[in-house]
């Protein structure tokens, strides 16, 4: 799946967790002093923070690197993080491409597809008025989900890369919410973490981006009726609803989660 050929295809014969403890994910994934320390940075600068869950290695989530220094390079170093999933389809890396301190320090593994399917919505966004072009708060970020669900296979084979990686990794889109947040769920849900942990997990997205995303409503507030930034803040913030829908249409397609990924 990833052009960096890590692909391992085949998910015949893995093991689909069936559940976690409460007490064990608490204990095991608290983040150390020096962990915490070195996330600070790159919380504020990336929303970059670890998935909570008993995985077997930690697996980060962020949004895109553009900006990242040597500095930030040497605390993702620290973290031991070798490999970074990104996640952005092919016009979004090369309006916005890693920067060479990125690609020089880990192996970056890009996605071939657009996960999202819809090449048209970002070049529409404000071509009209934002509520005629995605109805309804809400309304498009349900259809997005429906479409990366759409790409299952292609999704299970992200998942089950992320999963075998032997040393920690980061996984980031854009924004770190919607295409890594679905990323990350599955591979938490994969190796057992409680679907409760999971969504407060997802929805901790909206702590670590609100700064990003007040920012931009506000920039768009003198340009926009109120009914009409309402859909923006929607299309910003992650929903219970919108991951809700993913797992609920991959249930629907191959029976379980576990089905899915074990196909």
């Amino acid at each position: 799946m990833f052009e960096s050929g890590t692909a391992k295809g085949n998910s015949a014969g893995r093991k689909v967790c069936s559940g976690v403890d409460r007490a064990e994910i608490s204990h095991t994934l608290q983040e150390t002093s020096d962990e915490h320390d070195l996330l600070e940075d790159l919380r504020s600068h990336f929303g970059l923070r670890r998935c909570t869950g008993s995985l077997s290695v930690p697996v980060y989530r962020s949004r895109e690197l553009t900006d990242a220094t040597a500095h930030d390079v040497a605390s993702m170093q620290t973290l031991g993080i070798t490999k970074i999933f990104d996640l952005r389809k092919q016009a979004e890396r090369e309006a916005a491409p890693e920067p060479d301190c990125i690609t020089a320090a880990f192996e970056v593994c890009t996605c071939p597809i657009d996960l999202q399917g819809d090449e048209k919505r970002t070049r529409a966004t404000f071509a009209q008025s934002i509520s005629v072009a995605y109805g309804q708060p809400g309304e498009r970020m349900i259809s997005l989900y429906g479409i990366m669900a759409s790409h299952a296979d292609a999704l299970r084979t992200i998942v089950w890369d992320i999963a075998d990686a032997e040393q920690p990794v980061l996984v980031h889109c854009a924004n770190g919410k919607d295409r890594a947040g679905i990323a990350c769920a599955s591979v938490q849900r994969l190796q057992g973490v409680s679907y409760e942990n999971i969504l407060e997990d997802y929805l901790l997205t909206n702590i670590y981006n609100e700064a990003m995303n007040q920012r931009d409503l506000r920039r768009h507030a003198g340009m926009m009726q109120p009914e009409e930034l309402e859909v923006l803040r929607a299309m910003f913030e992650a929903r219970k609803e919108y991951i809700d829908v993913f797992f609920s249409l991959i249930d629907e397609r191959y029976g379980s989660f576990a089905a899915w990924m074990t196909r």
